[in-house]
């Protein structure tokens, strides 16, 4: 499945780019973000893993991010790996004006198990998803 999103941040494309990226910044905008954990690499460059967790209602989610490619300020490539599904991202900043960004979110997955069923029978809940984590991105941006 692919398909992408976008939303425009009232914010300069350097400033959103810098708070994209920063992991502090994760807590703020990231729905049930509990942590992150270096695996291997640099963090931040290409090829290196980080492992994230999240909670969703009474569970915990982990999934492994390997940066694939980083064109800063104006786009990251990542891939994330969980049970049953591997999405790799691209997020993509453009400069509309000086003082607003487009944030274009390029998503395509890939599942396996389970979650081949559940992506049959609710494609628009991963849209409406990523829609949502750009929407509390934006809300942090613009506050900060």
């Amino acid at each position: 499945m692919k398909y992408s999103v976008h939303i425009d941040i009232r914010k300069p494309l350097e400033e959103v780019y810098s708070l994209f990226i920063d992991p502090q910044n994760y807590p703020e905008w990231m729905d049930g973000f509990i942590r992150i954990e270096p695996l291997e690499g640099t963090p931040g460059e290409p090829g290196s893993t980080t492992r994230f967790v999240f909670k969703s209602g009474s569970r915990t989610m982990e999934m492994t991010e390997t940066i694939l490619s980083v064109d800063a300020p104006h786009s990251v490539t990542v891939r994330f790996n969980a049970n049953g599904v591997d999405n790799v991202v691209t997020t993509r900043l453009e400069r509309i004006s000086d003082d607003v960004t487009r944030c274009h979110n390029d998503q395509e997955f890939r599942f396996r198990g389970i979650m081949a069923l559940v992506s049959r029978l609710m494609p628009g809940a991963f849209r409406k998803q990523s829609l949502k984590y750009l929407e509390a991105f934006k809300a942090f941006a613009e506050r900060t």
